[in-house]
């Protein structure tokens, strides 16, 4: 399991191609930390050095430990907006580009909290029997412990609550960030501890993010902040009872970890049900269809004309979709985008404008953000811009400009005006002090462009005079949650958090009075206003999910600002209290630090992990003997190194695999020496024991390369590799080889084109997958050699997430001295079929059968139980001799967790 959880959570997902070779890397060592950024990142990489310095003599919040090196890993070439710590290697690697929906905090200051904080929980593991387990494995010691027992709500909900408690702002202060839960507790009630933790396919779950910043700062404030910090010691010290996190959060309150979740839930719910009763709601009227059964977001909501409404479509039940609904309710579905941000959808002239993540083929950590055009009448999509990083488009009312929000790759910003033909830019505009620029929108006349911006001081509403080119701020920066600015007469409509609540805000330009326009009950957010001025909508929040509801503007019936009460929980106050420390970086004493460069080469190998067994790191097993693995700092260079003891031959091997993914090619090559032992039997029936040294040598290529667009996944690689198997016979050994020495080359090529999938589908509902290759002993007399092709064709099913699939295979083998594996797979059922030709079919029908939500305890978890029906179809020919295979039937298969560990298992 622990291999499991390191290899998939850490290793393999951030392992392919980080490093585009032509980077320059460039390095800074402070006292707690060792940078390590691109050269075009030098300002930012100092600041966020001088930031991380505030851990430098200070225990880390309710952890009680000192600071601990690390190196962090920043990488500036993608649009992802993300982090991640890991221990095996220990880093941190930052995704350095700030989303469009950043809370009013400087987007590295709170990866640095947040991130490091998970570094710390790390530490705090490392104590008692785990440290013994880190000499024993090295790091993957420690993260077997953490990843086991310590649950993900706790993990990312700790460090929510640190990144709230040691800052001015923090995801726990965002009314928004919270209310998937307090919805759902309201108005579904609560959900058992496992479901709630583990989630489900029928229901909408809260993300441990959400759940674990409620668990853990509720807990804090019945229990102290010194519950967590005994938990993870009882964690670390003695792994070995089985439940040590339960254990220690009994010591400390008496309860389980599910009795503390269904007392901590039972005191939330009793807040949010006072604070509910103090409010006053607003009326509406729901425009989106009702989906009773599944939860569904209808989001970023626009008018087609007076009657229709253009919206985002998103749920459990489907992929995103682009969807047009009138006043009826009646929905039609108009495109299938691929992977939106989901900031901000425009339309104009019967065209939409959105912005969507595209790749590069090769390189995992270079991606970008273009903008895409979708035009209604012809039904055609027009990429506007390539190698972009533009967010938030809009069309400005007289369709001459598309406004969008440039971050460059050293995280500068700059609001652009493009020609909306051809994506050229024809202003770029700048703010004071590089302020971060968040959805821009624009004035009916076309001559203003309203948008948030952000600093180290909080968020404010800017209003951009086009033709003055001056940007006036009609608020003061704050750090209370502000969004979506958009124009109406002489106010400025918005997202505000005032109330503790998100609701739709207006303020008037020339008094710059504020005044709340809706009251939801959850949360409302993204307002538009209709064509003739009469009537709002936006986005209101349920637990079904959001509805595009309808409202009249009413501006009698606002209500002042003042008059405003935020009866929300604050939470985040009790463990801000606690820590008695927030960052600010103003107060920390300026420092130089020596640039270095960053050299590749004296870095290749950085060995962490080490086991007293041979670990198969691809295929997650192990044998006796002793391994060692090292993962450089750029995840481009990954090595193994062993002996290996097969107990059937009762004899050894050593090996040792190299892999470099730093270049454009991936490089792979395999070492491994030993004795085998085998049996021969002569015409008798007389057996007779014998043994030899073999040594084999694999080296190959491959190119991975990722074509994907729009709404299709493409993935192509070819590949060589060249194997040669040196076998030496013992000297007592009555047999010898025929051939001692055999050269082989594999070539291979792979294509895949799949429909991008929901999480409830059985397969994709579209897709080409084709792989292919030839092996053969080349330079020999052995006239060995194996052609095969196969591949899967993917169809919709009869029904919704019912999924169809053929598969079809030939192939062609030469029987020599040396056998090789097969490519097409035999019908189920039949095993050691042997044939020169061979031809290979099956059909696949696949669909749930029923969504379960239950299991035994904390032993197993059933989400969901499906069926597989099939029928299985084989020709195999030798010489003139052809033979028939085939089989049919069903395969009953379900999707599981064991002992609430976080991952699915099918």
């Amino acid at each position: 399991l622990f291999l499991f959880f390191q290899n998939n959570a850490f290793s393999q997902y951030f392992s392919s191609g980080q490093d585009p070779f032509r980077t320059k890397w460039k390095m800074i060592k402070t006292e707690s930390f060792k940078i390590i950024f691109p050269e075009n990142f030098k300002d930012q990489a100092q600041f966020v050095g001088n930031t991380l310095e505030f851990t430098k003599n200070k225990t880390v919040g309710s952890l009680n430990i000192k600071a601990d090196k690390t190196t962090i890993i920043l990488h500036n070439q993608l649009v992802t907006s993300n982090a991640f710590a890991s221990l095996a290697p220990k880093r941190m690697e930052f995704f350095t580009c700030p989303p469009q929906d950043i809370d009013s905090q400087d987007w590295l200051e709170q990866l640095s909290i947040h991130e490091y904080r998970h570094i710390s929980q790390f530490k705090k593991v490392r104590q008692g029997f785990t440290k013994f387990l880190s000499y024993v494995f090295g790091q993957q010691g420690n993260i077997a412990v953490f990843g086991l027992f310590v649950p993900m709500w706790f993990i990312e909900g700790d460090a929510v609550c640190t990144e709230t408690a040691l800052s001015k702002s923090g995801r726990g202060r965002v009314p928004q960030f919270s209310m998937p839960l307090r919805t759902q507790i309201l108005d579904k009630g609560k959900y058992p501890y496992v479901k709630a933790t583990l989630g489900s396919f029928k229901n909408f779950i809260p993300n441990y993010y959400v759940l674990g910043y409620n668990l853990v700062a509720q807990s804090r404030k019945m229990y102290g902040m010194s519950l967590w910090n005994s938990t993870l010691n009882t964690v670390g010290k003695f792994p070995f009872i089985i439940t040590p996190f339960s254990k220690g959060i009994k010591k400390k309150t008496g309860l389980t970890k599910r009795k503390l979740y269904n007392k901590t839930i039972g005191e939330l719910e009793a807040g949010w049900e006072l604070q509910s009763k103090r409010e006053k709601y607003s009326f509406y009227d729901v425009l989106s269809p009702d989906n009773e059964r599944w939860h569904t977001n209808y989001k970023l909501g626009v008018f087609i004309d007076e009657n229709k409404i253009l919206a985002e479509k998103t749920g459990i039940d489907d992929i995103t979709r682009f969807v047009i609904f009138d006043k009826t309710g009646e929905e039609k579905k108009i495109f299938t985008p691929g992977i939106t941000f989901h900031e901000m959808l425009s339309f104009s002239d019967n065209k939409i404008c959105w912005a969507e993540k595209t790749y590069d083929p090769r390189w995992q950590n270079r991606n970008y953000s273009v903008i895409k055009i979708y035009d209604l009448k012809t039904k055609k999509t027009k990429k506007l811009t390539r190698r972009s990083r533009y967010f938030a488009p809009s069309f400005s009312p007289d369709g001459k400009y598309i406004s969008t929000v440039e971050v460059s790759e050293n995280n500068n910003y700059s609001l652009l005006l493009l020609d909306p033909e051809y994506g050229s830019v024809l202003k770029k505009l700048k703010t004071d002090n590089n302020s971060f620029i968040i959805t821009p929108s624009w004035s009916d006349d076309s001559r203003k462009i309203v948008f948030m911006t952000m600093n180290k001081k909080g968020k404010s509403i800017a209003i951009l005079d086009l033709k003055t080119s001056s940007i006036k701020n009609i608020l003061p920066f704050k750090y209370t949650e502000i969004s979506t600015p958009v124009f109406y007469k002489n106010y400025i409509l918005f997202t505000g958090a005032y109330s503790g609540i998100n609701n739709i805000y207006a303020i008037d330009t020339s008094s710059q009075k504020i005044f709340r326009v809706t009251s939801a009950r959850f949360g409302a957010t993204d307002v538009a206003v209709s064509p003739d001025k009469k009537f709002l909508i936006y986005s209101n929040y349920t637990s079904k999910g959001y509805q595009i509801v309808k409202s009249t503007i009413g501006i009698n019936q606002w209500e002042p600002l003042e008059k405003i009460t935020d009866n929300s929980l604050k939470l985040y106050k009790d463990i801000s209290e606690e820590e008695n420390w927030v960052l600010n970086t103003d107060s920390i004493p300026e420092k130089e630090y020596e640039i270095k460069n960053y050299s590749r080469i004296l870095n290749l190998f950085n060995f962490h992990s080490w086991a007293p067994v041979s670990i198969d790191v691809d295929n997650s097993g192990f044998k006796p003997g002793v391994s060692l693995m090292s993962q450089n700092k750029l995840s481009t260079a990954f090595t193994t190194l062993g002996y290996e003891y097969d107990i059937n031959e009762e004899c050894g091997k050593y090996y040792a695999d190299f892999t470099y993914k730093g270049w454009y090619p991936v490089l792979d090559l395999h070492f491994d020496q030993g004795k085998r032992w085998g049996v021969s039997t002569d015409s008798l029936d007389n057996k007779t024991d014998y043994s030899w040294r073999e040594t084999n040598v694999r080296f190959g290529t491959y190119l991975p390369l990722n074509f994907s667009s729009g709404k299709y996944f493409r993935w192509i690689q070819p590949g060589i590799f060249f194997s040669r198997k040196f076998l030496k016979m013992s000297e007592s050994s009555p047999v010898e080889f025929e051939n001692d020495n055999i050269n082989t080359i594999d070539y291979s090529f792979y294509f895949s084109n799949t429909l991008k999938t929901s999480p409830k589908d059985m397969f994709p509902q579209w897709g080409q997958v084709v792989y292919f290759r030839f092996s053969n002993v080349p330079f020999s007399e052995i006239k060995s050699n194996i052609l095969g092709i196969a591949g899967n064709l993917y169809f919709p099913g009869i029904f919704k997430h019912h999924g169809t699939r053929l598969y079809w295979a030939y192939q062609k083998k030469k029987q020599g001295d040396y056998t090789f594996s097969n490519i097409a797979n035999y019908p189920r059922g039949f095993i050691h079929l042997a044939n020169d030709d061979f031809y290979s079919f099956a059909f696949n029908y696949k669909f749930p059968l029923f969504y379960l939500d239950a299991g035994i305890g904390q032993l197993i978890y059933f989400k969901r139980f499906k069926l597989n029906l099939f029928y299985d179809q084989a020709f195999g020919f030798i010489g003139d001799i052809k033979s028939n295979y085939n089989s049919c039937g069903a395969e009953l298969t379900s999707d599981f967790h064991l002992f609430n560990f976080p991952f699915l298992i099918d």
